[in-house]
């Protein structure tokens, strides 16, 4: 979905839909994005909580996150599903 953008807002939020789908299944709120990884707290570092807003609000109208009661969640089932199988031998 990311395959062409390289700006610093799309790796960025690659960056945190991945995070996030390692992180956890469970939701979190957006506060917290920046403790899921280093990488997220790097990444976030000098931002504003209204870029965090807008990444997450990218990444739900792309379908790789939700919304939910506790705040959001990746949807890995999504998520997953664009990563390269692993060979098992």
């Amino acid at each position: 979905m990311f395959k062409d953008q390289t700006s610093e807002a799309a790796v960025r939020q690659r960056r945190l839909a991945l995070d996030l789908s390692f992180a956890t299944d469970e939701s979190i709120r957006i506060s917290k994005i920046p403790k899921i990884s280093i990488r997220m707290a790097a990444a976030y570092a000098k931002k504003t909580r209204k870029t965090m807003v807008r990444d997450v609000n990218k990444l739900i109208n792309m379908g790789l996150m939700e919304r939910t009661k506790e705040g959001v969640r990746a949807r890995r089932e999504v998520i997953l599903s664009f990563l390269p199988a692993k060979k098992f031998n």
